[in-house]
């Protein structure tokens, strides 16, 4: 009896932490605080996906100053051949800073089943939190694939435990038009994206916190 009880309360204690670890994070990130610039330069991560997402966001990290972002991590998932050769072509353009490309198993392949998903998202969330610990980047960016949502997940862990300090940002597709797609759902209602953009302003209407472009 006397085990069961301090087995309980101990379960109880961590999950008080681990919720004022998670509300602390929430309020920290609501301020929107502008990126600190160190003396290196910030670390930029983002995640590659198939098809359109790696067009997208190699479009949209072009105007990102290489200066500023001296240091590039690109993760992409480890049958992703395609993004792992954009990222390298979009690289040979630049002419500041450094880059990795980084390979992760992928979390669920199409056709999938949904048991045998949860396995092999586990074993992707781990790759993703050791390269995460590894990088401690200064901003995440990300764009839809599923592959991004274990990178996220663990970019907010180490935040709320002050190992680093990442803003997180997705970019949604402009093929939403009225609702979110999923990764940006679960980014948007947990809270763990600073900021979800949007291509189409309307979106407000349903999700008041997301950002149009016209509003960065």
């Amino acid at each position: 009896m006397g085990g069961a009880f301090w087995t309980i309360l101990s379960l109880i204690i961590v999950l008080l932490w681990l919720g004022v670890l998670y509300l602390w994070f929430l309020i920290r990130h609501s301020k929107r605080e502008p990126l600190s610039d160190p003396k290196n330069g910030l670390h930029l991560l983002t995640v590659l996906g198939s098809g359109g997402h790696t067009t997208e966001m190699l479009d949209l990290l072009k105007n990102f100053d290489e200066k500023s972002y001296t240091s590039r991590t690109y993760v992409v998932a480890d049958t992703d051949n395609h993004s792992e050769r954009k990222a390298l072509e979009s690289e040979q353009s630049r002419t500041g800073g450094s880059f990795v490309v980084e390979k992760i198993p992928r979390s669920r392949e199409v056709g999938q089943n949904y048991v045998s998903s949860v396995f092999t998202t586990a074993y992707a969330s781990l790759h993703a939190f050791l390269i995460v610990t590894r990088i401690r980047p200064s901003l995440l960016v990300v764009n839809g694939p599923g592959t991004c949502v274990p990178v996220a997940i663990s970019a907010a862990i180490l935040d709320m435990m002050r190992v680093a300090n990442t803003r997180i940002v997705y970019v949604e597709s402009i093929c939403r038009v009225e609702r979110l797609s999923l990764t940006a759902a679960i980014l948007y209602y947990s809270g763990i994206a600073d900021d979800v953009i949007v291509q189409w302003p309307q979106l407000k209407d349903t999700y008041p916190r997301v950002r149009t472009l016209d509003e960065l």
